[in-house]
């Protein structure tokens, strides 16, 4: 191989590279999010947060421009880049949004899914129910992110299939947040302080509404 091959070769791999670090440091710090390890209001800093994952600050950077727009973090004057404090009345416009995408979603892949798709989702709902009741609630978390990524592709629609992945993730943290608070036997500040007994009418009906999508594909049965 000669040297101009060689480079031509090198130069079509950089963007591979590039974009998978960027991913890799998107998916480590939205996980961090949902799971509160990096808690609400917290300042995050680039360097630290390149350190903490051993990357370089350029994919953490194009991470929290994306994480930004999806509405997980702020960018603040003289502050930097902050985890985005839980606001119930947003959480609650989202899962009415939630609402009407997932459960279009669910009917798409209900038509269009094989029945070995099918059946994949139906084992990714068995092992939450298992992580559930081991109180597993971070495995629940990752599995319920893997539930709505099989709705999404089976879906085979794109506007709604990223719809629904985009939406999901600020519920995500209010349910790990709130899970957290309450089996530590604390109210936290930036917690919802009628999460999740003492809903009003109007937000109990969401709770119960949220839950339809996974009933509906709990029911189906392979053709």
């Amino acid at each position: 191989m000669n040297q101009i091959t060689r480079l031509r070769k090198d130069r079509a791999a950089e963007p591979v590279l590039a974009e998978s670090l960027k991913d890799q440091a998107y998916e480590a710090i939205k996980h961090r999010i949902i799971t509160c390890a990096f808690k609400p209001g917290q300042e995050l800093s680039e360097s630290a947060v390149a350190g903490l994952l051993k990357i370089g600050r350029t994919p953490v950077h194009q991470a929290f421009d994306r994480l930004n727009t999806e509405g997980l973090v702020d960018v603040q004057p003289r502050k930097g880049v902050v985890v985005r404090p839980i606001n119930l009345d947003e959480v609650i416009e989202i899962i009415e949004i939630r609402l009407l995408n997932e459960t279009f979603a669910v009917r798409l892949a209900a038509e269009r899914a094989s029945s070995a798709e099918i059946m994949a989702i139906r084992d990714v709902l068995a092992k939450a129910g298992s992580a559930v009741a081991a109180g597993k609630v971070e495995t629940m978390m990752l599995l319920d992110r893997e539930f709505h990524r099989l709705i999404a592709r089976r879906a085979q629609h794109g506007a709604c299939g990223n719809s629904v992945e985009a939406s999901r993730a600020l519920v995500a943290a209010v349910v790990h947040f709130a899970g957290r608070a309450g089996s530590s036997g604390q109210r936290q500040r930036s917690a919802p302080q009628d999460f999740p007994g003492d809903l009003p009418p109007r937000r109990r009906g969401c709770r119960e509404r949220d839950a339809r999508p996974y009933r509906f594909v709990s029911a189906q049965r392979p053709a």
